[in-house]
């Protein structure tokens, strides 16, 4: 595993790149798959040192070795895999069972109940603002009553941040 000082520059260098946690989030990743990536394409272990302190350097623990760089490579590939399925269309249950494989068990669920608790508890307040009021409810459950020409599907949710169709373009 890197030392987290290594993670923390290499946070610290594309930080504020993103308008969104999730969009951070991924970006992050991405970013050290480059770096790490580039260096094991090349042979060679990557290197970083203390941008204030030239004689720190950051790596000089890890990588040992070709082989802990592959490790750290395989684990950040597979998060970053896991990140871009969340912020898609998935189904709730899904996107808690990645949740659970990132975080753990616990957080996840946590947080999950949290959030529909909220939505929930949004939607009774101020009712629904596809039909005002009321839940949707599909003609075959309702036993044939008819479904108000009002009534509209609700959007997908992705429960995860912002999608990037919906965030400012940047220039």
């Amino acid at each position: 595993m890197p030392p987290s000082v290594l993670l923390a520059f290499y946070v610290a260098s594309h930080a504020n790149q993103t308008t969104s946690l999730a969009e951070e989030l991924s970006h992050q990743v991405e970013s050290m798959l480059a770096i790490v990536g580039d260096a094991h394409d090349r042979g060679k272990k990557v290197f970083a040192k203390n941008p204030m302190c030239h004689e720190d350097i950051v790596t000089d623990r890890w990588p040992a070795d070709q082989s802990d760089q592959t490790v750290f490579i395989h684990e950040l590939t597979d998060f970053a895999v896991k990140i871009r399925r969340l912020c898609g269309d998935i189904a709730l249950p899904e996107m808690q069972q990645i949740l659970e494989e990132l975080f753990g068990e616990k957080p996840a669920r946590s947080a999950v109940k949290e959030h529909v608790q909220r939505v929930a508890k949004d939607v009774g307040s101020v009712g629904s603002r596809f039909m005002p009021g009321k839940a949707a409810i599909p003609v075959a459950v309702a036993g044939g009553a008819p479904t108000p020409s009002n009534a509209r599907t609700a959007p997908s949710h992705r429960f995860f941040g912002d999608h990037p169709d919906d965030l400012p373009k940047r220039r």
